[in-house]
């Protein structure tokens, strides 16, 4: 046996046992603690969804728009 074929043999088995060893590391989520200090969590409120012309419409919010001077709007 060649000196060669030999150091590639010894290599791709270094590598194939070295391959055994690279396990990949996995960890759970960490798990919430409640914070003894904080309020305690308030239900939430939901909101309706109003588009903004539904609610210019019935006077619930004010829109002003001004022109670029080309004929743009911003």
């Amino acid at each position: 046996m060649s000196k060669t074929g030999l150091r590639a043999r010894l290599l791709a088995g270094g590598l194939l046992l070295s391959g055994v060893w690279i396990v990949p590391a996995r960890a759970d989520e960490p798990q919430a603690r409640p914070n003894p200090d904080a309020p305690e969590a308030k239900a939430e409120v939901d909101v309706p969804a109003v588009s903004l012309l539904d609610a210019v419409r019935d006077g619930l919010v004010d829109v002003q728009a001004e022109g670029r001077g080309d004929g743009r709007m911003t």
